[in-house]
């Protein structure tokens, strides 16, 4: 899965530097390799929390089942690169639940 984030603007390599700088996606990460707490109290760790069953780590990447998570500081990236390819709303929207 890490190996399709290649042809992007961002590397799988920044990706994972980026997910260990953001506080969030960094706890995410840990609790994913070391096991969630029955509860998590910061309401932004909530939303990962109901997904912790589909989260994995790759590369230091981390994946909701086969969707890369995308950090913060990338996004904006990722979402020029889906718009400059102009090629539909339905298909882009595709692109990026395949990103996501």
């Amino acid at each position: 899965m890490v190996n399709q984030v290649h042809s992007l603007p961002v590397t799988s390599g920044r990706i994972a530097k980026e997910t260990q700088e953001d506080v969030i996606l960094r706890q995410v990460k840990h609790y994913t390799l070391s096991g969630w707490p029955a509860q998590v109290k910061d309401s932004e760790l909530i939303t990962f929390l109901h997904k912790r069953q589909e989260l994995t780590v790759e590369q230091g990447c981390l994946l909701w089942g086969c969707r890369v998570v995308i950090p913060p500081n990338c996004r904006g990236e990722v979402l020029d690169e889906l718009h400059s390819e102009h090629i539909g709303i339905c298909r882009m929207k595709a692109v990026a639940r395949g990103l996501a």
